[in-house]
């Protein structure tokens, strides 16, 4: 999710990517009105306990399997700022026995926009129902990745979801800042007698790890994965995934406007007057110019939708309703379950962490960082939803078939197949893998693709976990 102000200050949704030609209907409130709610919610928190810590979760009678949250310190001297996450371990395996089982960190996008939207309205093993304005029931997901995987959900950087940032300025503004956060973050789960993984046996050796994000998370994983294995792959890390990501902002530009032509969102008149748009911003681009390449980006988007589509989906005029989820963490019922604390008004989507990282928006290094970690023999798992206007599937395309990785020739002479999974002969999207590259494209599905197809994304996850594990010795 790319977090976007427009010109009339329009957020994205639903943590994943860039902004809406529309406002959300979960994003009505105006920012004043929200940061005057966020002072008014942390009046009196001001004690609450953000040191790294592990809550153990009584969810016996919604999920079979161990269940945790807890926060993170991410090494800010003299803070108490720090990454919140909820964990849920593989489904009916004993929690002795979850280090035995790969592990995925899955990381929404943004910037600024919760995991928690993973973990309960995407992949995760509970869906929210709210009942009434107060009363809140789960759901089962049959589709959920914790039928097979262990997944911690984590909100970063700090300032996002449920995580906390004591000050403004502890927020990360590059990627590079990101990824040195994190990576602090994760030795505290591992290693630190308070980290969950510490106190469950998952560690850096019997434990194949797995990192998988959205969107602006098409930045995130790749660049926290480099991090990981410069510092020596302690926690072996076995491949990352990103699904609709906006890792090359560059040749985003380019597909956001082929691709509505292609699918008849504008007329070829349009298509022309906005080429010259494209190359503006890709030259911004090149000139290291972010920010104005980020403006321009923005009204781009607005001339490639002129109906208003949901840019998420373009088979929709609007997104989903999702203020429930919200709602929830903001109850005292969800705080209790999940043992959240909130110094601020949850949000699905944050303004601050999106505002600090805007010159981060639109920089062309996170292709480069997939690079590096190819060579380092990291398998690499790209899939996009073939509804989504704001990353379509043609931008990994474009990006992918440039790759600076000896086996890139071997990749694009490899044909795109339909893809199924198991013998009941239903063709989820098409698929294109050589060695450790991976690309998938899911038929109707939007930007969420474990959202809008999640049968689809339960299978594309195993079908890549499977495929790593039969190449690679633990």
């Amino acid at each position: 999710m790319i977090n976007k102000q427009f010109s009339f200050l329009i957020l994205c949704l639903l943590g994943l990517t860039c902004a809406f030609l529309t406002e959300p209907s979960f994003r009505k409130r105006s920012l004043k009105e929200k940061y005057i709610d966020n002072l008014l919610n942390a009046e009196g928190k001001k004690s609450l306990d953000f040191s790294t810590q592990c809550n153990n979760l009584n969810l016996a009678s919604h999920f079979n399997g161990t269940a945790m949250s807890g926060y993170l310190n991410v090494g800010i001297k003299n803070s108490s700022s720090a990454l919140g996450f909820v964990f849920f371990g593989a489904k009916g395996v004993p929690t002795s026995q979850l280090k035995n089982i790969p592990t995925i960190i899955w990381i929404e996008g943004g910037p600024g926009c919760t995991s928690m939207y993973g973990a309960f309205i995407e992949n995760g093993p509970l869906h929210v129902i709210q009942e009434s304005n107060t009363t809140f029931s789960f759901k089962e997901n049959s589709f959920a990745w914790t039928n097979d995987y262990n997944v911690i959900y984590i909100d970063q950087p700090i300032g996002t979801g449920i995580s906390h940032a004591q000050k403004k300025s502890d927020i990360p503004i590059d990627e590079d800042q990101i990824a040195q956060q994190f990576y602090f973050a994760l030795n505290q789960l591992y290693h630190s007698e308070n980290g969950c993984f510490k106190q469950i046996g998952i560690n850096g050796k019997e434990t194949p790890l797995f990192i998988y994000g959205i969107s602006y998370a098409g930045k995130y994983v790749p660049s926290i994965a480099q991090y990981i294995v410069q510092q020596g792959n302690k926690l072996n890390l076995k491949g990352i995934g990103m699904g609709d990501g906006f890792t090359s902002p560059y040749y985003d530009v380019e597909s956001v406007n082929k691709y509505s032509y292609d699918h008849n969102l504008i007329t070829l008149d349009q298509f022309n007057k906005n080429q010259i748009k494209v190359q503006q911003v890709q030259k911004l681009v090149n000139q290291t110019k972010w920010l104005k390449a980020k403006d321009q980006f923005e009204q781009l988007m607005d001339d490639v939708n002129p109906n208003n589509l949901d840019i998420y989906n373009i088979q929709r005029k609007e997104a989903p309703d999702a203020t429930y989820l919200e709602s929830f963490v903001n109850s005292k019922y969800g705080q209790e379950t999940f043992s959240f604390k909130l110094d601020k008004t949850f949000e699905i989507c944050g303004d601050l962490v999106f505002e600090v990282l805007s010159t981060d928006y639109m920089k062309e290094d996170c292709v480069a960082r997939v690079e590096y970690l190819l060579h380092q023999e990291i398998y690499v798992h790209i899939y996009n939803g073939n509804l989504d206007l704001l990353v379509p599937y043609y931008t990994p395309q474009l990006w992918l078939s440039k790759l600076n990785w000896e086996k890139t020739q071997q990749f694009n002479k490899t044909p795109l197949e339909n893809w199924s999974y198991g013998n009941n002969g239903t063709i989820y999207g098409q698929k294109q893998q050589y060695d450790l590259l991976n690309f998938q494209i899911i038929f109707n599905a939007g930007h969420m693709v474990t959202e809008d197809q999640p049968e689809a994304g339960y299978h594309l996850i195993k079908d890549q976990i499977n495929y790593v594990l039969s190449k690679q010795q633990f």
